[in-house]
């Protein structure tokens, strides 16, 4: 009954008083029960629309991307409508109350939660119009790792004088491309991740990219990478529409830095898609690598920095901070300072031997080389004939190497052209007769040639190496000379000056050659070594072996060649040490050596053993082989650390010679008595006899054993000789060396 009442006054209302029609309609039965209906149709809606955003959200976070702001502010809007909505349509219920006492509905409550029923419909109307969204996340640019402060860069003054040049060749508009070059292990790369974080520090781009190259260039993972750090999403299947997006992308940086480490050969920008030429603009391009050549002549740098080794106190400056500065204290110290003393540069004689040794053997295990057959020596290979002539087809084409024998070495000296482009000249079994005055190679960095030793008449004319300024590394062998050419003197980027078996006489030419690190003399006629050798302060090695005719070096020769790490005197050369030369003037002193405090191998004769001075050996020597006393000298070395020693009643083990050497191999002792033997027992624990390998111990006849104990010491004696260890005259050798051993 109220409600049929109540229709009729709203419809006199709707007729009478339009405004207060809008508002009476609410107390309707059938508008709120409309309203209320409708509410529940549109909840469902946009219930279904958050679910399918949120799993769009959910799978660009996966992604790594970040979600839009008015994504996240929708899903939490349309939340709270939904919540808001569901809990309204609970309490349907009360909007039937009634009141006095049933005979009436509750018009206020109904009118109230009819126009909320509407206002709710009309929100998510409006919030399911405002989620029509473009896109849901976007592509973040994390920030890049490797450009992070690193905990292994040292600020040392040697590095930070490179790193402040590096930075202002970045600054300067008219350089587009750099380099940094260096050995490996010199901290390149944290070099160069040094110079993008300050770049980024200093805002000198908007943005510095970071990528590794290595030696095998994978051009799709380049630009993956470049793309990465970009925020950039690469879809094109090809390299090429790849490197058009990454170099359209790269070119609407204002400025950029990209910096491509540890570059082994060409890398073709245009392929990878970097701007390059006159598409560069703002895009600037740092890169390093071993080697200079494939910096300023495979990629044309414009400006490229040397990374050389650090210095003694910067390295262990660096060790120290590494390791933690208890170690100045530590007992270890001194092993700690060798190991700092390494790790300044890798740059050492024995570190560039074993590298050759490990390239041998691998082209022994390809079959690109063999085993010489001739030799027991392992340091000889031999290559097949096939291969050979490929590999001199290779070097000719590609590297400009020039190798032949006499008749074709006649046609090409005519060449003037050719012969200007070669960066090597290999000549082998070739007469001297053959060589033009002068050798005009201004890019020639290797020059060897071994002459016919039996048609071997004429010398190198003075002036042969005056236009060949650039040549690192000159080999002449069975040459006759009676002294060498002085344009040898203007090689002031020589490095290696190897002379095998010359005919030679005077050398004092060698004193102009600054930059020589490596010389050898290896079976020539010299009867002195030259005083100027003394001026070679980069000398690294210095090879006198089978001089058989040298009587004379000159005092304070030796001791002045501070960073020698590699002295070769054996093979029946040099050894009147300490003697009378002329007019009170005595040869060099074996206490010379001393003062080389980077030496490390050592090859040694001393015949006399008076002159054999107390210290001379140091722990630190690495390769060592060394004859004191009269020995026959052997022409293949069996083991890298040998140690022969004739006693006699002025020297004895006591004066500590094997204490001084570490880790021997091949131990020969003559003239030993008795009573040394124990003492030979705890010389050999002391320096460590565990890598010897070969023991022969020659002494005076002792007394004959007892019965047991002979039988025992023939058993030891046996075992012993399966172990490589000779003993003789009755000596009993104590069994702890045997179980040390």
């Amino acid at each position: 009954m109220a409600d049929i009442i109540l229709s009729v006054v709203v419809e006199v209302a709707k007729c009478l008083a339009p405004p207060i029609y809008c508002q009476m309609s609410y107390l309707r039965k059938s508008k709120y029960t409309s309203n209320l209906q409708n509410l529940k149709t549109e909840v469902g809606i946009p219930e279904a629309e958050r679910v399918s955003k949120q799993r769009e959200v959910d799978k660009a976070k996966r992604r790594g991307e970040e979600i839009e702001e008015y994504v996240e502010k929708w899903l939490t809007s349309v939340n709270g409508i939904i919540d808001e909505a569901g809990k309204f349509t609970g309490v349907d219920a009360r909007a039937n109350k009634r009141c006095f006492k049933g005979l009436c509905p509750n018009l206020k409550t109904r009118r109230r939660l009819s126009k909320e029923a509407e206002r709710q419909k009309e929100a998510i109307v409006k919030v399911r119009e405002v989620g029509r969204f473009d896109r849901i996340s976007y592509n973040i640019i994390p920030d890049d790792t490797l450009l992070l402060s690193i905990k292994d860069y040292e600020a040392c003054e040697s590095r930070m004088s490179t790193l402040n040049d590096i930075l202002d060749a970045l600054k300067n508009p008219d350089v587009n491309m750099l380099g940094i070059y260096g050995m490996g292990g010199i901290v390149k790369t944290t070099l160069a991740k040094e110079v993008a974080r300050k770049a980024e520090t200093e805002k000198l781009f908007d943005q510095v990219i970071f990528v590794e190259v290595s030696k095998i260039q994978d051009i799709r993972k380049i630009q993956g990478e470049i793309a990465d750090k970009l925020g950039l999403t690469l879809h094109e299947e090809s390299d090429s529409g790849r490197a058009r997006s990454l170099r359209n992308r790269l070119k609407k940086e204002k400025t950029i830095l990209v910096i491509l480490d540890n570059i082994w050969g060409n890398l073709d920008f245009q392929a990878v898609g970097i701007p390059h030429g006159d598409d560069r603009k703002g895009c600037k391009v740092l890169l390093t690598a071993r080697s200079l050549d494939v910096l300023s002549r495979k990629m044309d740098s414009q400006q490229n920095f040397s990374v050389g080794v650090l210095k003694e106190d910067e390295a262990w400056s660096l060790f120290k901070k590494m390791a933690g500065d208890y170690i100045e204290g530590s007992e270890f110290k001194w092993v700690a300072k060798d190991v700092a003393r390494e790790c300044a540069g890798i740059k050492r004689m024995e570190v560039a031997r074993a590298r050759v040794h490990t390239l041998v053997h691998k082209l022994k295990a390809s079959c690109m080389l063999l085993d010489d057959m001739t030799s027991s020596n392992e340091d000889y290979f031999s290559m097949h004939d096939v291969v050979r002539d490929v590999a001199i087809s290779i070097a000719s084409r590609e590297l400009n190497v020039f190798t032949a024998i006499d008749d074709v070495v006649d046609r090409e000296w005519s060449e003037a052209s050719a012969i200007k482009l070669y960066t090597s000249i290999v000549l082998p079994d070739v007469k001297t007769n053959v060589l033009p005055e002068v050798l005009e190679c201004p890019q020639l960095k290797l020059f060897h040639i071994r002459v016919d030793r039996e048609s071997s008449t004429s010398a190198i004319s003075d002036n042969f190496f005056s236009r060949m300024t650039q040549v690192r590394v000159i080999g002449l062998t069975y040459m006759n000379l009676l002294s060498l050419p002085s344009s040898l003197g203007l090689l002031t980027n020589l490095q290696t000056l190897c002379l095998y078996y010359c005919k030679l006489q005077d050398t004092s030419v060698v004193g102009d050659l600054k930059n020589l690190e490596i010389l050898c003399l290896r079976g020539c006629d010299i009867t002195q070594l030259a005083v100027q050798v003394g001026q070679l302060t980069q000398l690294k090695l210095l090879d006198l072996r089978n001089c058989f005719f040298l009587k004379v070096i000159p005092p304070n020769v030796l001791s002045k060649l501070s960073r020698l790490e590699e002295l070769y005197i054996g093979g029946d050369s040099f050894n009147k040490w300490e003697v009378e030369v002329v007019d009170g003037v005595k040869n060099a002193s074996l206490d010379e050596l001393k003062h080389l405090p980077n030496l490390t191998s050592l090859e040694l004769q001393i015949k006399d053993v008076d002159t054999q001075p107390r210290g001379l050996f140091f722990k630190k020597l690495e390769r060592f082989r060394i004859h004191i006393g009269g020995w026959l000298w052997r022409a293949v070395q069996k083991s890298c650390r040998e140690f022969r020693l004739k006693l006699n009643t002025k020297i004895c083990l006591k004066d500590g010679l094997i204490v001084q050497l570490q880790g021997i191999e091949d131990l020969e002792l003559s003239g030993l008595l008795e009573q040394d033997v124990n003492y030979l027992v705890n010389e050999l624990a002391k320096a460590g006899s565990s890598q010897l390998k070969h023991l022969s111990v020659r002494g005076l006849r002792a007394p004959a054993p007892n019965p047991t104990e002979s039988e025992r010491h023939k058993e030891l004696t046996n075992n012993m000789r399966l172990n490589g260890i000779i003993v003789e005259d009755n000596i009993n050798i104590s069994k702890a060396l045997f179980l040390e051993k």
